[in-house]
C-alpha cells in the first residue's frame, strides 16, 4: 500500500510538472504572438501617420496655390473693371529716309516701371501702327525692320485719356539709334478735340498743398476758380463758369461722385498715392457724360519689379500760423492761457506711409514681372479752434421775463 501510494504521488507530481511546463510554453507563445501583434500595429500606425502627414502637406500646398491664385485674381479684377476711361493710345507711321512707308516693321512697347514688354504690333501696308488701351505710364518704343537700323524712343509718357502720335523715320542698317522723347513733342493731340491738362506725379508730390488735397492743383489750370466746399457746393472748384456740382470725378476710371452734393464720395487719395490726374475742361468724348463742368480723372500709383515705399510725418503747429483779424475781436478777449497769444488753436498732424512692389509668396508664387501691389495709408489728427461773433443773446430784461423790448 505504501509503495502504490508513493507511485501515485510521484505520478501526480510528474503530471503537475508537465502541466506547468505546458502552461509556460503556451504563455511564452502567447507573449511572442502579442509582441508581434503590437509590433505590427505600431508599424501600421506609423505608416498611416506618414500617409496622413503626406496628404496634409499636399493639401496645404494646394490650398496655398489656390489662395494665391484667388488673391491674384482679386487684385487683377478691379484693375480690369475699373480701368476704363483712364487709358491712352499711341499711333503713328513708320517711314524710311525718303518718306516711303515701311510695312511689316515691328513696334514694341516696354514699360519702364515693370520692365515688361506690354505690347507688340506690326505696321500695315501704309506703315501705320496703333497701340490701344495703354495704362498711364512711361514707356520705351522700339522699332525694328529688316534692312533698317533699330530705333528706340525713350521716356514716352502715356497720360490718361490722351492720344499720342509718334511718326518715326528709320535710317539705313547700321548702328542702333536712341531718341529721347520730350514733352514738346507730345503736346499736340491730333485725334481728339478734348481740352485738358495733366498734372503729373512730380507736381502732385512736390507742390505745397493746404490739407494735402490734390484737387487744389486744379486751380492752376485756366478756367478754374475756387468755390466753397460746404453742402451742395461740390468739390470746391468751378470750371468755365459752371456750378461747383457740375464736375465729374473718377478714380482709376470708376465713378467717384456723390450725387447729393456733387463732390467726391470719400476721402480723396493722398498725394503720395496719386500717379497723376487729368482735368478735362471742354469737348469731352462720348465715353464721358453726366456733367457739364469738367472731368477730373485721378490715377493711383501701382507697384513695380522693385520694392519701394516711404514713411512721412507732417506737423502744422499753432505758433507757425498767422493771426486772423477777428482772433482778438474785442479788447476784453483773453489770450491763450499762460501766453499773450490771441491766435486761435490750430494743430494738425498727419502720419502715414506707402509700400509697393512685386507680389510674391515664398516657394509658392513669384509675381516678379507678373503681379504687383501698392498700399498707402495716412492718418490725420487735428485740433482747430474757431472764432465767431454770437448774436441774438437774450438781454438781462429778457432773461428775467420782460420781453417788452421786442
Amino acid at each position: 500500500m505504501k509503495v502504490l501510494r508513493a507511485a501515485s504521488i510521484s505520478q501526480s507530481v510528474e503530471t503537475e510538472t508537465h502541466q506547468r511546463h505546458t502552461t509556460t510554453s503556451r504563455g511564452s507563445l502567447l507573449s511572442e504572438a502579442g509582441a508581434r501583434r503590437l509590433s505590427s500595429q505600431a508599424a501600421l500606425r506609423s505608416s498611416m501617420r506618414r500617409y496622413f502627414l503626406s496628404l496634409l502637406h499636399q493639401l496645404s500646398r494646394r490650398v496655398a496655390k489656390v489662395t494665391s491664385h484667388v488673391l491674384v485674381f482679386a487684385m487683377l479684377v478691379p484693375t480690369l473693371t475699373l480701368a476704363q476711361g483712364t487709358r491712352g493710345t499711341i499711333d503713328g507711321q513708320i517711314t524710311d529716309q525718303n518718306g516711303a512707308a515701311v510695312s511689316g516693321a515691328t513696334v514694341k512697347l516696354i514699360n519702364l516701371g515693370t520692365k515688361l514688354e506690354v505690347r507688340t504690333v506690326q505696321t500695315g501696308d501704309d506703315g501705320r501702327y496703333q497701340l490701344l488701351e495703354l495704362e498711364p505710364a512711361v514707356y520705351d518704343v522700339v522699332i525694328t525692320s529688316s534692312g533698317f537700323a533699330e530705333k528706340r524712343l525713350s521716356s514716352v509718357k502715356v497720360e490718361p485719356n490722351r492720344n499720342l502720335q509718334l511718326d518715326i523715320s528709320l535710317g539705313a542698317a547700321g548702328a542702333a539709334e536712341s531718341v529721347n522723347v520730350t514733352a514738346s513733342q507730345e503736346l499736340l493731340d491730333k485725334q481728339s478735340p478734348t481740352l485738358g491738362t495733366t498734372v503729373d506725379h512730380r507736381r502732385v508730390e512736390g507742390l505745397p498743398l493746404n490739407g494735402r488735397n490734390v484737387l487744389n492743383l486744379s486751380l492752376l489750370q485756366p478756367g478754374v476758380t475756387e468755390t466753397n466746399t460746404g453742402f451742395g457746393e461740390g468739390a470746391g472748384i468751378r470750371v468755365n463758369g459752371q456750378r461747383g456740382v457740375e464736375n465729374n470725378l473718377t478714380l482709376d476710371g470708376s465713378n467717384n461722385n456723390e450725387v447729393a452734393v456733387g463732390g467726391p464720395t470719400g476721402a480723396t487719395p493722398r498725394p503720395d498715392a496719386v500717379e497723376e490726374f487729368r482735368l478735362l475742361t471742354a469737348n469731352f468724348e462720348a465715353e464721358f457724360g453726366r456733367n457739364t463742368g469738367s472731368v477730373i480723372n485721378v490715377v493711383t500709383r501701382s507697384g513695380g519689379n522693385d520694392y519701394h515705399g516711404n514713411a512721412r510725418f507732417f506737423y502744422r503747429p499753432t505758433f507757425l500760423s498767422a493771426a486772423r483779424f477777428f482772433d482778438q475781436n474785442s479788447p476784453t478777449d483773453k489770450p491763450v492761457r499762460g501766453t499773450d497769444d490771441f491766435r486761435r488753436r490750430f494743430e494738425r498732424k498727419e502720419i502715414g506711409g506707402n509700400f509697393g512692389g512685386p507680389f510674391t509668396i515664398p516657394k509658392v508664387y513669384n509675381g516678379r514681372q507678373k503681379t504687383f501691389f501698392f498700399v498707402d495709408y495716412e492718418r490725420r489728427a487735428q485740433l482747430i479752434g474757431d472764432t465767431r461773433d454770437i448774436t441774438g443773446i437774450p438781454t438781462l430784461a429778457e432773461r428775467s421775463g420782460d420781453f417788452s423790448g421786442l
